[in-house]
């Protein structure tokens, strides 16, 4: 029992270093976009999000392993992420710099774990340095956008979550266009089929957010709201989603009204709907929030289960 017990922890070890050099890969591309644009004006919140979420995913699965400092280190960049996404904080040249730097510690603390002898690092250093960045960074006059009300499932209005609140506070502001989309996919695989049907929507514009729907009468299948900004208006998404099971409305303020909804065919391949587990990780309404919460809840599944 004790070299099973033994053999776990390797394997689980194991996939720890796998997973969080695949997180690093991502993290890379990402920094690189990011310290592209920073020239350019305010950086793009869907980038700073997917940034934020990495390290979130990074932190759990160190916190998992018990490599507490990582866990820590991780957590302290997180908090940083989480105002700049939020609007809370200005990314600067010195900020991200210091996300830079981060990361690479970050990474030659987790590639020293498969080494012979795990090089210690300072404790705290980082750490301090990223929450006097948080807590001394100012945040953007302007930002903080009220919301008229929209025409709108409110179902959908109330499972924003702030980050999603903001993003579509920017978009308004701006005169984008807002359209939602309603999916019906049958249980079967439907995270497969969700996750190709998001790619496409991806293709045309962003989807600030996908809310769970529960629907009367619907005993086996499963609903979906996405609220998706693009430039393709109403047309250009159904040209996007055709053959998908889905309706895709236009989004106004409460009372300027909406235009035709669009039905794309076909209705009868929803029982073989694949959709997103990893794209969307939300049994429920909160999206931004529970997401985090879910991620966290499969690595310690996944931990138990082996």
């Amino acid at each position: 029992m004790p070299d099973g017990g033994r053999g776990d922890r390797e394997r689980l070890e194991r996939d720890f270093l796998a997973e969080a050099e695949e997180i690093f890969d991502v993290l890379a591309d990402a920094l690189r976009s990011l310290e592209q644009g920073l020239g350019s004006g305010p950086p793009r919140s869907p980038l700073v999000n997917a940034i934020f979420r990495e390290v979130h995913s990074l932190k759990g699965l160190a916190g998992m392993q018990g490599h507490q400092g990582i866990a820590d280190l991780a957590h302290a960049l997180e908090d940083l992420l989480d105002r700049l996404r939020l609007g809370r904080a200005d990314l600067t040249a010195a900020i991200l710099d210091l996300i830079h730097q981060t990361f690479d510690a970050l990474r030659s603390e987790v590639r020293a774990l498969g080494g012979p002898r795990p090089v210690p690092r300072v404790p705290g250093t980082l750490e301090e340095r990223l929450r006097a960045a948080a807590a001394g960074a100012g945040a953007p006059d302007g930002r903080d956008v009220a919301l008229a009300p929209l025409d709108i499932d409110p179902r959908v209005v109330t499972a924003l979550s702030e980050y999603e609140e903001r993003r579509l506070a920017d978009i308004r502001r701006n005169g984008g266009v807002l359209l939602l989309v309603r999916l019906r996919l049958g249980p079967r695989d439907f995270d497969v089929r969700l996750r190709e049907i998001v790619g496409r929507i991806e293709s045309r514009g962003e989807v600030i957010c996908t809310v769970p729907l529960l629907e009367e009468g619907a005993e086996t299948d499963l609903h979906f709201a996405l609220l998706v900004t693009g430039d393709g208006g109403v047309e250009g998404l159904v040209q996007a989603l055709q053959g998908a099971p889905a309706r895709v409305e236009a989004v106004a303020s409460a009372g300027a009204g909406l235009p035709s909804a669009r039905v794309l065919p076909p209705e009868e391949g929803r029982e073989e709907a694949r959709g997103v587990s990893d794209s969307l990780r939300v049994p429920v309404a909160r999206l931004d929030d529970v997401l985090a919460q879910v991620a966290d809840l499969s690595i310690a599944l996944a931990a138990v289960g082996r």
